[in-house]
């Protein structure tokens, strides 16, 4: 979250600590003897309930202060909502069918899944085929792509794809496939990292 802050105002970003952090981390900053900070309102961000530590852990939340000389405002923004147990379940489901999977089909459904982790796990599946691992290549998220360069049954093709040209833009992913393509014996010139001979 960026903005722009009046002049004369500073801004800064922080994590408000988890509901049970009195409870379980007294010595933390900010979170034994009631350290909260006061809102606009003078209201206490005040401990929630012992019960609620049995819950589902509390979701992050940014607290954006403004300080103004000697006067406080907190604003409290939520990032994010808890998952439902069935949204739980049903990743659970989806995890466990990518690492099963064994065709070509039953790939399918996790090339455009919504959650990396999943993508990831069928990328790292040992059936996959050359074909699926050369359409994760394409992945957005780079972990997918460091599995494909990693994988067995990657072509070299799929390989010299995930290279870049561009050496401003060479990351984890380029050096994972240059890895891999030297460990079968392509030379690559140290000058500009072009492939010498393979």
């Amino acid at each position: 979250m960026t903005g722009v802050a009046p002049l004369g105002v500073s801004m800064r970003l922080r994590l408000s600590p988890p509901a049970c952090a009195s409870a379980c981390c007294p010595s933390l900053p900010g979170v034994g003897g009631g350290g909260y900070r006061r809102d606009r309102a003078g209201d206490v961000l005040a401990e929630r309930c012992a019960a609620r530590a049995t819950e589902n852990p509390p979701t992050p939340v940014a607290s954006r202060e403004l300080s103004r000389g000697n006067t406080m405002q907190t604003e409290r923004l939520d990032m994010g909502k808890r998952k439902t147990p069935e949204e739980r379940a049903d990743e659970e489901r989806r995890y466990a069918r990518a690492s099963a999977a064994s065709s070509d089909d039953e790939f399918e459904p996790f090339f455009t899944d919504p959650n990396q982790a999943i993508r990831n796990v069928a990328a790292l599946n040992p059936n996959a085929s050359a074909a699926v691992l050369d359409r994760f290549a394409d992945d957005r998220f780079w972990s997918v792509r460091i599995a494909v360069a990693e994988h067995p049954s990657t072509t070299r093709e799929t390989l010299l794809r995930l290279l870049e040209t561009d050496p401003r833009r060479r990351g984890v992913v380029h050096h994972a496939a240059r890895e891999r393509l030297e460990a079968e014996g392509v030379r690559f010139d140290d000058d500009d990292g072009g492939i010498v001979a393979e």
